[in-house]
């Protein structure tokens, strides 16, 4: 699998999690369940087999998991958006420049 075919595929089950509706919070806290438990794992077996690169390992496994919550929670926020323009009939741009106003 190739950079683009995982980030597509990010994408891709982030629609799945909008489209049924599972709860933001449930996949946060997924992510964090997974970030203990690999991390746990994956420093239980450098220290058998390569306690040098544990440090290295742990910081690619922790980029790549915030690489996938953000593509999944980006699901969420473009649904979000989506949702607001179709209610009130305003273009996605004016919405996101409205956001960004400062107060």
């Amino acid at each position: 699998m190739n950079d683009e075919s995982f980030f597509i595929r990010q994408i891709k089950i982030g629609k799945a999690h909008v489209k049924n509706q599972v709860p933001p919070l449930f996949l946060a806290s997924g992510f964090s369940i997974l970030r203990v438990l690999l991390f746990d794992q994956m420093e239980a077996a450098a220290k058998i087999n390569q306690p040098d690169a544990c440090p290295r390992c742990s910081r690619a496994l922790g980029r790549l998991l915030d690489a996938c919550q953000f593509l999944i929670d980006r699901s969420y926020e473009q649904d979000r958006l989506n949702r607001v323009s179709n209610a009130t009939g305003m273009s996605l741009p004016l919405i996101e420049a409205l956001v960004m106003l400062k107060q």
